[in-house]
């Protein structure tokens, strides 16, 4: 019942508007991946298995696609999040402040990484590769609804 919808996408979600009666484009690739704060030395406050981190709530996305990744790369052995949060950025302030690891979306992340704020922790496989996609009914729309449309597959 709506024109568009952006939302993301990744093998652990269950998203049921792929096949005929939807398309997509994919507006960006992103990651989540693991960082924390850097002190003044250049020390990094906490390591990937703290156990002080900050996750997201149940209800999020996000907070979806990294426990899906927790249970598979380490099924068990990660405690719960000393600190939930219900937007990634209330997890960016958070990790900035020093208040433990987080995982967090490159695009959201990558300033506080170049400003040396945050450091990116672990290697490749501790990150999360997922799509920013823009979903549209497969049926002819409106004038205005088919430019947008056009103009997102550019």
């Amino acid at each position: 019942e709506v024109d568009f919808l952006i939302c993301y996408e990744h093998p652990a979600l269950s998203n049921p508007l792929t096949g005929q009666r939807f398309r997509h484009v994919t507006l960006a690739n992103d990651r989540l991946m693991p960082v924390a704060r850097v002190d003044a030395a250049g020390r990094v406050r906490h390591s990937l298995f703290d156990p002080e981190w900050i996750g997201y709530a149940p209800s999020l996305t996000l907070g979806r696609l990294l426990n899906d990744h927790l249970g598979a790369t380490r099924p068990g052995q990660q405690p719960p999040p000393a600190i939930l949060c219900d937007s990634a950025d209330a997890v960016l302030e958070l990790a900035i402040k020093g208040l433990g690891m987080a995982w967090l979306p490159h695009s959201l992340a990558s300033a506080a990484v170049k400003a040396g704020l945050l450091k990116v922790l672990g290697g490749r496989g501790d990150q999360i590769h997922f799509e920013v996609r823009l979903y549209r009914h497969r049926a002819r729309q409106s004038g205005l609804i088919e430019a947008a449309w056009d103009m997102s597959n550019r």
